[in-house]
């Protein structure tokens, strides 16, 4: 099988260790950077990968520009930091010098869950990205080195979760009050929130009303996540948006023809 690698990682790992910080004194300080080890670095991390691996090929992959994302939700990774400055010079090297896949408007990830699902039997998927979790196929660790396999139940199970949770680090909510725990009972159980009016019988609201919710179990999943939003004054529409920005790309999200994204819709 073919090692899809995970290159953005690889980018950011060798450039930000080989980026130091120089104090001359006086207030005076620099940033310097070696190159020659960085990609020394890099090129020696990918052979160890193919050996503890056991593939005979790899494929890196790295993210496009402008992600598709950022036209579905403005705010999608909007307070990452600084990149470091090796960044783009290990990525140049990478496309003159390995395999690698590469596609405007979409991330590194995408291009991988598009290749995995394209076919499931011709690659491993090598990350350290939780994300790529929601991708169902062979999976090797970056960093713990352990193969792992991911159903499709599973991958299924690990992407509404993200739209119930969010996720911090690429800057969308999901729905809020909703952590891990509660995200799991309701895939695993899905059931409506559904709104009834309560009226007080005693104590000092005796006779005045407010909205409370009971659960009815249901099939639709959908339907089910939906109503934990609008539990909490938000809309389907919001619910959609988190949605397609934690969904990673697999071959029913992408037009083949004409090389575009088709935005995750509920089934």
């Amino acid at each position: 099988m073919i090692l899809l690698i995970d290159a953005d990682v690889l980018c950011h790992k060798f450039a930000f260790i080989n980026e130091y910080d120089i104090d001359w004194g006086e207030g005076i300080a620099s940033k310097q950077t070696n190159r020659r080890k960085a990609l020394a670095d890099l090129a020696s991390y990918v052979e160890h990968l193919l050996k503890v691996s056991n593939c005979k090929e790899a494929i890196l992959v790295l993210s496009g520009s402008n992600n598709f994302r950022y036209s579905v939700l403005p705010t999608y990774k909007h307070h990452r930091g600084e990149k470091p400055e090796l960044v783009d010079v290990l990525k140049q090297h990478i496309r003159e010098f390995y395999p690698f896949k590469e596609k405007d408007c979409l991330e590194g990830d995408d291009v991988m869950g598009i290749m995995m699902t394209n076919e499931p039997d011709k690659y491993v998927c090598c990350t350290i990205d939780k994300d790529l979790r929601q991708i169902p196929g062979t999976h090797f660790h970056m960093t713990n080195e352990e193969f792992f396999y991911v159903s499709e139940d599973e991958g299924n199970a690990f992407f509404f979760t993200q739209v119930l949770t969010g996720d911090a680090t690429d800057g969308y909510g999901g729905c809020p009050g909703v952590g891990k725990q509660g995200a799991g009972r309701l895939i695993e159980s899905p059931y409506l929130l559904v709104p009834y009016e309560h009226t007080f019988k005693a104590g000092p609201r005796k006779g005045q009303t407010e909205v409370r919710y009971k659960e009815e179990p249901t099939d639709d999943l959908w339907a089910a996540i939906v109503s934990q939003y609008e539990a909490k004054g938000l809309t389907e529409a919001e619910a959609l948006q988190q949605a397609r920005v934690a969904k990673i790309l697999t071959n029913k999200e992408w037009d083949f023809k004409k090389e575009e994204v088709k935005l995750w819709t509920p089934c």
